[in-house]
């Protein structure tokens, strides 16, 4: 009987022992791969999402290709400023697709006297919207809120042209502008870089120009 509860006492004793190790063992590898900040050598893993990693979306409703949208920072990655435009900020203000628009303080200098005027670039093959061949479209819309009191002569271009080929006049409040894209654009359509919008400098003005962009879409033909 003695040799008997020696037996079962060993058992338990490895039993117990090995649960132990487990249990510290697990403990271990737990901590280490963490989300959490850690302690003195732990590596955690964190997930970030990658901004310029975006699935191009191409979304298309009613009748329209959503060129930009300004919802997220994805969709204003496919907006550069060129020449000293100024500040873009996504807002809650002037809104007409979704919850949010692109504002834009425009904030040309006297360092670029001489160069070409500030230019907002919408990029087609971008990381948002992926669409170079347009001649399914026949006009572009985009709408504008001009807050200030003033007209704002905007030009538009495609693939970066040096000279607007048109010029739009934004006036006070709010602008739906359409701009056909037959006639003197039809040799471009095929192979659509960017959709250029070109401003005056800033410093041309004594009330400094603001516009905000909303629902950049084309028209598709029916």
């Amino acid at each position: 009987m003695k040799k008997f509860y020696k037996l079962l006492t060993l058992i338990l004793t490895v039993v117990l022992c090995s649960s132990i190790f487990l249990f510290v063992t697990g403990c271990g590898n737990n901590t280490g791969n963490s989300s959490g900040s850690g302690n003195g050598n732990d590596n955690p893993t964190i997930n970030r999402i990658d901004p310029y990693a975006v699935t191009a979306q191409n979304v298309f409703e009613n009748g329209f290709y959503i060129l930009a949208d300004f919802e997220t920072y994805g969709e204003t990655l496919n907006a550069l400023c060129i020449s000293s435009l100024g500040r873009m900020t996504m807002v809650e203000e002037h809104v007409t697709r979704g919850k949010k628009a692109l504002k834009i303080d425009i904030d040309g200098t006297e360092n670029w006297e001489g160069r070409v005027n500030p230019c907002l670039e919408f990029i087609t093959n971008g990381q948002y919207f992926q669409k170079m061949d347009f001649t399914d479209c026949d006009y572009l819309l985009i709408d504008i809120y001009n807050p200030t009191q003033n007209n704002i002569n905007m030009g538009f271009a495609i693939n970066t042209s040096s000279r607007a080929q048109e010029t739009i006049v934004l006036v006070p409040g709010v602008n739906n502008v359409r701009i056909n894209l037959d006639g003197k654009y039809t040799e471009q359509l095929e192979l659509v870089k960017t959709f250029d919008f070109i401003f005056d400098r800033g410093e041309l003005h004594e009330e400094k120009e603001v516009v905000y962009m909303d629902n950049f879409r084309a028209h598709k033909i029916a």
